[in-house]
């Protein structure tokens, strides 16, 4: 490959420097002498782990080239475009420039720089002429498909390296370009020997073959987007081998800003529109029912229409949707069940807020009622007074320059990039459908005098399951999106869970799946737990939080005791390090009964209980029959104990 462009970037959340000591305490006295040199690799590790994360800060950010013309980029304009972006999604950018011409180099030598910088995330932006020769006129289909395996094979080999190199790393690397300038004219989109052709045909092969730790960015579609006269600047590429324009900088830095900000949770998971003059056209409390415009035959109407059909499509991905709108309740459901023109309805809505109240508490309230963090909003309002006081008084919710021409209500939302996600699971296809079954939920919850009776009406059942490499995607993203629930915030690609997994007489990858007489759930939890000299340390502990309060908590209870008891451990040790964030599970291992061994490591406290062991009589028990356990297949290890007395046990 003559010009691959490859930058590295580290993804680094700021954290307070360490002063605490390693030190253990058990008030008790009842704890081992070994538990003290157990507990000091385990509070090492993390300290390590935070002082690494410091260190990196200095110098995170690499550019580097493998090209025998190509130049690097002006490394300040990266730091003027990307830095701003990536500091506005709590990034702090580093940069590391390699040695000119040094791909091969930097990526096959286990002694290069990059080895040790140990990054975090890498963007390898290839060239349309880093492709070479193209298969010849004429060519066949099987002259046509060697070609494009040979010219996929040194990227994939790149990203299997990477993957056993760099295991927690994440790549971001762009498909190619389609050039302007055609050998064949129009004919170009006629043969499939063609350069175009080749072209998306090697963009197809990669998505096809893409690994786990590669997330592949469209970049023909920015191309696009800027327009491919403003996209290509030939005389800067021809000066310094600048790939794109100047004016594309802006927007690539943009995008990649928000799909790192996603790789460490920083993900916007609801957009909260408003309706008047947002969702249709006029104002329903003084126009009516017949004066708002959703008109197919009027072109006011009909980009109403438009700009609610792509909020169905962004629904039916797993964006939650809800409406924050300064209305009576009653006179803003009434589009909703009764135009025949409305294309969305009720039950697209996560949640509904149509009140006279300012929209910050409305904001907070939508917030509070779906669970999620206000920096998980995005707020769509025609109104620019609205959307200045959103801005001004609630800062953490992301608020869109709404034009005044609803025509352009789609592209501003779409160029805001907002709800870029490193991944898609089948769970956020039906995520906004189990948000509208809530409300089913607590309509139920209404007709009982205590919350335990509600919790048996709801029929839930529970699988409890090693995870699989269907499982696998899955769980990533539940690991690396959530934050409410995550009793130490680590995050772990999947390459990294998959090595993990393997080491079955080291560690246990466990996930829970959920459903009730409303929901299948799918998966909501996951455990990641590791045997050391017969204890048993809780690596990573996740729940969302559609399930909170449900008694899941004592479900991975057992499941962890389990376990341990299969591996004839004689204690279990969890760990808490509180964020902004997590507060939720502070008190959790407490409550489970576990006791306090130390604490001083960034505030952050670990605990320990011995086995055998018994919940606290405040903790309800499986047996209760909150929550019906299944044997699942596969997993009778993990789910021979967790049936309290009385329970029925059954398979799925």
């Amino acid at each position: 490959m003559r010009r691959l462009l490859l930058l590295t970037i580290a993804v680094v959340v700021i954290v307070r420097p360490l002063n605490a000591q390693i030190t253990v305490s058990d008030p008790a006295n009842t704890a081992r002498n070994a538990i003290s040199a157990i507990l000091k690799e385990y509070l090492l590790e993390t300290q390590q782990e935070q002082h690494a994360k410091l260190r990196r800060m200095a110098r995170r950010l690499s550019v580097f080239a493998d090209l025998q013309r190509f130049a690097v980029p002006d490394t300040p304009r990266w730091r003027t475009h990307g830095g701003d972006f990536l500091y506005a999604n709590g990034i702090a950018p580093h940069f590391y420039v390699a040695p000119y011409n040094g791909i091969a180099s930097e990526v096959l030598d286990a002694g290069s720089r990059l080895h040790d910088f140990d990054p975090d995330v890498l963007l390898l932006l290839p060239a349309t002429a880093d492709v070479g020769e193209y298969p010849a006129l004429f060519a066949d289909k099987d002259d046509i498909r060697q070609w494009v395996e040979k010219k996929a094979c040194a990227y994939t080999d790149i990203w299997g390296r990477l993957g056993r190199d760099y295991p927690k790393c994440t790549i971001l690397h762009s498909l190619f370009v389609i050039p302007f300038a055609r050998q064949l004219g129009n004919l170009e989109s006629n043969y499939l020997f063609s350069k175009s052709s080749c072209l998306r045909q090697l963009n197809m092969h990669l998505i096809a073959n893409r690994s786990t730790n590669v997330i592949l960015v469209d970049m023909d579609y920015f191309a696009s987007f800027v327009g491919k006269d403003k996209w290509f600047d030939e005389v800067a590429f021809f000066m310094s081998k600048q790939p794109y324009s100047l004016l594309a900088t802006k927007l690539v830095a943009s995008y990649f800003s928000r799909v790192l900000g996603a790789t460490i949770g920083k993900i916007k998971k609801c957009l909260v529109v408003d309706l008047d003059n947002t969702v249709w056209g006029g104002v329903i409390g003084d126009d009516g029912m017949s004066g708002i415009n959703i008109d197919p035959n009027n072109p006011l109407g009909e980009a109403y229409l438009d700009f609610q059909q792509y909020l169905k499509d962004l629904k039916d991905r797993g964006v939650l949707l809800a409406v924050c709108s300064k209305n009576d309740e009653s006179v803003a459901r009434q589009p909703f069940s009764e135009h025949r023109d409305m294309l969305l309805k009720i039950d697209d809505f996560a949640a509904f807020v149509a009140n006279w109240d300012d929209k910050i508490t409305n904001l907070r309230s939508i917030a509070k009622q779906l669970n999620i963090g206000l920096d998980s909003l995005v707020f769509f309002d025609d109104n620019p007074a609205e959307r200045a006081l959103v801005e001004k008084y609630e800062p953490q919710v992301e608020v869109i320059d709404v034009p005044n021409d609803p025509a352009l209500f789609v592209r501003a939302l779409e160029g805001s990039f907002c709800f870029e996600w490193p991944q898609l699971s089948k769970e956020d296809m039906s995520r906004a459908e189990s948000y509208a079954q809530d409300r089913q939920r607590l309509e139920t919850q209404g007709k009982f005098l205590d919350y335990d009776s509600y919790l048996r009406s709801l029929e839930m059942e529970a699988w409890i399951e090693f995870t699989d490499d269907q499982s696998l995607p899955r769980v990533a993203q539940l690991i690396n999106k959530t934050n409410q629930f995550n009793l130490r915030t680590r995050r772990y690609s999947e390459t990294m869970l998959r090595d993990f997994r393997e080491k079955a007489d080291e560690y246990a990858l466990i996930q829970i799946r959920l459903k009730d007489k409303f929901t299948n759930y799918g998966i909501i939890s996951s455990l990641l737990l590791r045997l050391v000299n017969k204890s048993v340390f809780i690596e990573n502990w996740v729940m969302s939080c559609r399930v909170f309060n449900r008694n899941v908590e004592s479900v991975a209870a057992d499941a962890i005791i389990s376990w341990a008891a299969s591996k004839s451990a004689i204690r279990i040790v969890g760990g808490y390090i509180p964020t902004q964030k997590n507060s939720y599970v502070a008190n959790l291992y407490e409550k489970l009964g576990f006791k306090p061994l130390s604490s001083g490591l960034l505030d952050g406290i670990i605990l320990a209980t011995e086995i055998p062991y018994e919940k606290p009589v405040n903790v309800p028990a499986s047996g209760h029959r909150l929550i019906h356990v299944h044997a699942a297949s596969g997993t009778a290890t993990i789910s021979a104990s967790v049936h309290g007395p009385g329970a029925d046990k059954s398979s799925s």
